[in-house]
């Protein structure tokens, strides 16, 4: 994906066509998962929940929706032709939050408040849209403070609770067993998968969460040095981006991905993309030639 992607310059408006493309299959998602709503009684308890997921797990979907209203702020910031479309991608970052928050699991705001936090240090240098960026980040804010009680109040009360709740669910024994299991077998690990029979005899079922420490008990050092490469590849990337749109783009779906991979492992293939698509070179309002 990184090789693929590493010739490609993206202007703003190509950058914009590849978000469309990524965001239409992740509204329709959202529309599945709000159908289930409109369809189905659901039962708001203080877990995740799969009834607001489509009926997959609420830790993907969740992330999936993040990942959305991401690339829904990028495509606002993008836009130029239409005030209708602007305000459109406003909405579809609204309610992407919504239906993540909806699903229980704080995966998707978090890592949506990171991506966005990250790629906000660069956006307010960007020449001559730090006025428009500003203007998003008190519409989102407003948009918030008036969406979340109002959803608060129809999961009576649910939501606070979950989201007041600070707990790893288990993310942090299932690590701690991972890197038991790295000791045992440090150099080649256990196997590409094995680890999970591992925990499983130790007492615990669930799968992977953390992909780190699944990498050092399923590879052994073979996993630490593909972690390694990793991170130097997603180093160059930062480096090679050139003015603040660029910077913003890459620091944003980047800190989006390692998060992930920190909570839900490698259960989707969007982190993987994603640090491929970082290699791209995304070009100025102004250097509109070549490739899009």
């Amino acid at each position: 994906c990184a090789l693929w992607f590493s010739p490609l310059r993206l202007t703003p408006y190509g950058f914009q066509r590849l978000g469309i493309v990524l965001l239409g299959p992740i509204a329709g998602a959202a529309f599945l998962a709000l159908f289930g709503l409109a369809t189905k009684e659901v039962d708001f308890t203080s877990g995740s929940n799969a009834a607001m997921s489509g009926g997959y797990g609420p830790n993907q979907v969740s992330a999936l929706f993040s990942l959305g209203a991401v690339m829904a702020v990028f495509l606002h910031l993008a836009e130029k032709r239409s005030k209708l479309l602007r305000a459109g991608f406003v909405v579809v970052t609204l309610w992407l939050l919504a239906q993540a928050a909806l699903t229980f699991s704080r995966t998707g705001i978090y890592l949506f408040g990171a991506a966005f936090g990250i790629a906000s240090v660069f956006l307010v240098q960007r020449k001559g849209g730090s006025g428009r960026f500003l203007f998003v980040v008190i519409l989102l804010g407003a948009g918030s403070c008036a969406i979340l009680p109002m959803i608060d109040a129809f999961t009576g009360g649910k939501l606070g609770e979950r989201f007041s709740d600070k707990g790893l669910t288990g993310r942090d024994s299932i690590a701690k067993l991972d890197l038991r299991i790295w000791r045992e077998k440090p150099f080649f690990g256990v196997g590409a998968g094995v680890s999970a029979y591992y925990r499983a005899e130790m007492g615990d079922e669930h799968a992977a969460h953390t992909e780190y420490t699944r990498l050092l008990a399923d590879h052994g050092l073979f996993g630490a040095g593909a972690l390694i490469i990793l991170l130097v590849m997603t180093s160059q990337a930062f480096l090679r981006a050139r003015g603040p749109w660029a910077k913003a783009i890459v620091s944003a779906l980047a800190i989006w991905a390692f998060l992930f991979m920190a909570v839900t492992a490698m259960r989707l293939a969007a982190p993987a993309f994603l640090l491929g698509l970082i290699h791209a070179r995304f070009m100025p309002d102004q250097a509109g030639a070549g490739r899009v």
